[in-house]
């Protein structure tokens, strides 16, 4: 920890109405006692009005708050980024709230931390390379969603499929919002369908929180997130041992297994639910991946490619 940094904690510190010892400082920072007087006197060279009690130690002048965006660089760099990944996203309104938030912290925060702003700003790129869907979307209402959530209160809302069909409205207990690479999700109990569904944000309108309250089920975020139906298959892997670090940070699914197979490949296990999808999405390891079982899927994928190569030799 930086001298800046120390300093930082240190008047949030004496802002807690704590009185603090020349000793009780030194041993929370792990500092000498000179170096905490040089603190303090750095403190109050920037007007901060330390005061100094024989009895009981150091406190603030009563009254005296901390602004209260006061960051350290590293602290705001963790901001930026944070605000970078949200401005990346394909939803619109959050795209508008993450410029908004950092106009209002721009405005408040000293030149230094303003000039690091403006650098740091067009210089964190998150993904260049992934733009499925270039153009914003607009739908759903992430806030109204995330109210809901924390306050535990059922959401009514218009639904339309992939062929823009709309359904009829749909009232849900929301548990989860999740983003999966390229769009916002909610996942939560469906009152007409009596299951936990899955629901994207951009085909979502007309969201209003209902006065309605639930009480969420025991279920912890992954097997929310990883939750399969009773068509869910194992599917068996064997992955080449360069490949399976990326393998297993694409994989849509938990691992159940994963041992050494020889000394170039892992055999890998987990659940899945959807063939078609799975199918497809091994076509990204061509080379590395070779499909043990089940037998569905080994017959999916020679269907595939058998296909894929007709349309080359067709062109």
């Amino acid at each position: 920890m930086n001298s800046a940094e120390r300093r930082l904690k240190l008047l949030l510190l004496l802002q807690s109405n704590r009185k603090l010892t020349v000793n009780d400082i030194a041993d929370y920072f792990g500092i000498s006692r000179r170096t905490v007087f040089r603190d303090m006197r750095s403190l109050q060279e920037i007007e901060v009005p330390v005061t100094h009690e024989q009895n009981t130690g150091y406190g603030l002048m009563k009254g005296y708050n901390v602004p209260p965006l006061m960051f350290t660089p590293k602290q705001m760099a963790i901001v930026i980024v944070g605000l970078s990944f949200v401005k990346s996203q394909v939803d619109e309104t959050m795209i508008e709230d993450a410029r908004e938030v950092e106009m209002k912290i721009q405005s408040v925060v000293p030149p230094h931390l303003k000039n690091f702003i403006n650098e740091l700003e067009s210089k964190a790129i998150v993904d260049p390379f992934s733009k499925p869907d270039v153009l914003p979307k607009r739908g759903g209402n992430w806030f109204v969603i995330c109210n809901a959530i924390t306050e535990k209160n059922s959401i009514r809302f218009s639904y339309f499929d992939k062929k823009k069909i709309r359904s009829k409205d749909r009232v849900v207990d929301p548990y989860l919002l999740v983003h999966y690479g390229d769009h916002w999700n909610v996942l939560g109990f469906d009152h007409s369908r009596k299951d936990i569904r899955n629901f994207i944000l951009d085909r979502m309108s007309d969201v209003l929180i209902q006065k309605e309250t639930f009480m969420p089920g025991k279920f912890s975020p992954e097997e929310l997130i990883y939750r399969l139906g009773e068509k869910a298959f194992t599917a068996d892997l064997l992955v080449n041992r360069e490949t399976v670090p990326n393998f297993k940070a694409k994989l849509p699914a938990l691992i159940i297994e994963e041992k050494e197979y020889d000394e170039f490949q892992y055999r890998i296990r987990f659940r899945f639910d959807n063939l078609d999808f799975l199918n497809r999405w091994l076509l990204q390891f061509p080379d590395d991946v070779k499909i043990v079982g089940p037998k569905k899927l080994i017959k999916r994928r020679k269907t595939l490619l058998h296909r894929m190569l007709g349309e080359i030799e067709s062109d």
